[in-house]
């Protein structure tokens, strides 16, 4: 039987069999090679889709990473017999690919960023001077999906992380303009080492201390970046420390702490106020002039309350005040008023202020100090003239002259049997001859 593939043509015998047998091999091979391409393309999509993995990834990301490796999976598969031969399908795949490989970086890259805020909201030691609900509100709003419309990346120049800028003393010194300083003291001679010089003190009035405090909060009250940083400093106070600067306040009803703290920097501004004294060191020619002045009153006094050598002008050394506000002050014996002229006027001292010799002095005059009782004390010129206790007669100058020559003489030899020598004139225990 002849084959079907052979077939005859007049006398010629034709056999098909190789030439099917050829286009078979042709066929097999084109849908082999074409196979081959497809797990090639199957293999490229497969492999890449391994490398887009969730490490990494944040938890709330998750759901936007699948979405987009799913998207590039899905396209790449169905059109995987063109993403060879067709470039605008090539790119296509190749965008959606990059958008899910970068979702990716975004959500490591986020992850990283709010790493800072949530280790100073749950580290004490950073949380401190934080405005932690501030903090806690941008954490919560980081942490929302990257495709959430409400979701808001954390700034870390935002007024709870930052620390302000404060220049305390150049806000001080804009508080404190147009506040003159007075006189407070003259500084002893002891405690001026710089010879042919004298050294004053000036300082602020009770009234400027106020003012400056007052500008001072109102500075801090009106700008949110310098009441931010006292926000903070005011959580920083240790409640010893803060206890200390409570007594700045004692008297305004203002309360310093971390609640108040504004309390705190007027508490602040108050103690730098009250602190900032200046030392005046005056020059020789005034030095000379000021001697001069003090010679000429001492003999003035000579001239009017012989003999000399009262021992009330040994009073200390001491600042003088009249219902809590400086007047000036006793230096060497005599009484300099805030401008440093000499004092006339009362001045008011305690017992422990009195010359040392003086109470017993008087008390062989008959005359017995009062210990818990104030003083008045009477100056003309700078002098002391004489004193009053409450509830007893003015004691003058000359008194305590003639007593103390009476007490130089006899006093040290009195004892316990001996007479007083002032008893048979009572009267001169009081009043001026």
């Amino acid at each position: 039987m002849v084959p079907r593939e052979v077939y005859t043509l007049g006398a010629v015998q034709f056999d098909t069999r190789p030439l099917v047998k050829l286009q078979g091999e042709l066929l097999a091979k084109r849908e082999a090679k074409q196979k081959a391409e497809e797990e090639a393309i199957d293999k490229y999509v497969l492999g890449y889709a391994g490398k887009l993995t969730p490490t990494g990834v944040r938890t709330n990301d998750l759901a936007g990473f699948e979405t987009r490796r799913k998207s590039w999976v899905d396209f790449a598969l169905q059109n995987k017999s063109k993403i060879k031969t067709d470039p605008l399908v090539r790119a296509e795949s190749d965008r959606l690919y990059n958008n899910a490989l970068a979702y990716i970086q975004a959500s490591k890259n986020e992850e990283e960023k709010g790493k800072p805020a949530k280790t100073m909201l749950f580290d004490p030691s950073k949380r401190s001077g934080l405005n932690t609900e501030a903090l806690m509100s941008d954490i919560s709003l980081h942490d929302l999906p990257l495709d959430d419309p409400n979701r808001k990346s954390i700034d870390y120049n935002a007024a709870w992380y930052k620390s302000p800028s404060f220049d305390f003393n150049k806000e001080f010194t804009e508080a404190s303009k147009g506040q003159p300083k007075s006189f407070l003291r003259v500084v002893p001679e002891s405690q001026n080492k710089t010879l042919g010089t004298v050294l004053t003190e000036e300082g602020w009035t009770p009234k400027s201390i106020n003012a400056i405090a007052d500008n001072f909060v109102r500075s801090v009250r009106d700008n949110p970046d310098k009441y931010e940083y006292y926000v903070r400093r005011a959580k920083k106070y240790t409640p010893a420390e803060l206890a200390d600067l409570n007594k700045e306040l004692v008297g305004t009803g203002i309360i310093a702490d971390d609640d108040n703290p504004l309390g705190v920097a007027y508490a602040e501004a108050l103690r730098q106020a009250k602190s900032a004294i200046d030392v005046i060191q005056k020059p020789d020619t005034e030095l000379a002039q000021q001697r001069g002045i003090k010679r000429a009153s001492v003999a003035r006094a000579a001239a009017v309350f012989e003999p000399t050598g009262n021992v009330i002008d040994n009073f200390p050394d001491t600042p003088l005040s009249r219902g809590g506000k400086p007047i000036g002050s006793v230096q060497g014996g005599l009484v300099y008023d805030n401008d440093g002229n000499f004092y006339t006027g009362e001045f008011r001292t305690a017992y422990e202020q009195l010359p040392a010799d003086l109470p017993a002095i008087l008390k062989f005059a008959n005359v017995k100090l009062n210990k818990t009782k104030g003083f008045s004390v009477e100056a003309k010129d700078g002098m002391i003239i004489g004193l009053k206790q409450d509830g007893m007669p003015r004691i003058g100058r000359q008194l305590i002259e003639n007593a103390q020559k009476k007490f130089g003489k006899r006093g040290m030899q009195f004892g316990p049997q001996t007479q007083n020598p002032f008893i048979d004139d009572p009267l001169n225990l009081f009043l001026d001859n």
